[in-house]
């Protein structure tokens, strides 16, 4: 599973983006993998030159999560096989 955060400072649920127009771009990019029943994190980037070559997916969610210390994040997230494999191809 990828989670894509985008800018949180950005109003709306899309990063920022307007009836489709704005930037979509990731800050930080997370992957967790179950084994044995247990979920592992292998990989976390924040490296902004790094993330700028990966596509968001269009068809991406934008959610507003509120983590346990009360923080707010804009994450987005897909159920797509093709962007998983793709994904996983450039790591």
């Amino acid at each position: 599973m990828y989670v894509l955060e985008l800018p949180g400072a950005s109003p709306g649920s899309a990063g920022g983006r307007v009836g489709g127009f704005g930037e979509r771009r990731l800050i930080k990019l997370l992957c967790f993998q179950q084994h044995d029943g247990k979920w592992i994190k292998p990989f976390e980037s924040e490296d902004l030159e790094r993330l700028e070559r990966l596509e968001l997916p269009y068809h991406a969610t934008g959610l507003s999560v509120i983590l346990p210390d009360g923080r707010e994040r804009i994450v987005s997230g897909v159920v797509d096989q093709e962007f998983v494999r793709k994904y996983n191809e450039r790591e």
